[in-house]
């Protein structure tokens, strides 16, 4: 993969971080756009480092894939912000969910060992 992509993925993965730790109302209004943007060039990134390692790897359509679909939710999530939002929320919200699940699985496992 070129040393320009990956130096632009890093440069937009740290800006978003920045802005969202920085300035997080603005980062709330502006949310679902920056991460369709983010969304769209993470999926380049992916589809060419998968093509350029593909004799490397085994299943490298995985990562094709993976980019793929990043891609098209970033379109989507252009197209229809307000529903790119809707669901934005209730991934963060079902991960949530899991984790804090996991979580409490977690510590009733340590409990027992602790006895």
């Amino acid at each position: 993969m070129p040393k320009g992509w990956m130096w632009v993925y890093g440069l937009v993965s740290v800006l978003f971080g920045v802005l969202a730790v920085v300035n997080p109302v603005s980062m709330a209004a502006s949310f679902v756009m920056v991460m369709a943007v983010w969304f769209i060039i993470a999926g380049v990134v992916r589809i060419t480092m998968a093509i350029r390692v593909r004799k490397a790897i085994d299943n490298e359509w995985t990562l094709i894939l993976s980019g793929l679909l990043a891609v098209v939710l970033g379109g989507c999530m252009l197209a229809m912000p307000l529903a790119g939002l809707l669901v934005a929320v209730i991934w963060i919200g079902a991960g949530a969910l899991i984790y804090g699940a996991l979580q409490i699985y977690a510590a009733f496992q340590i409990r027992k060992l602790l006895r």
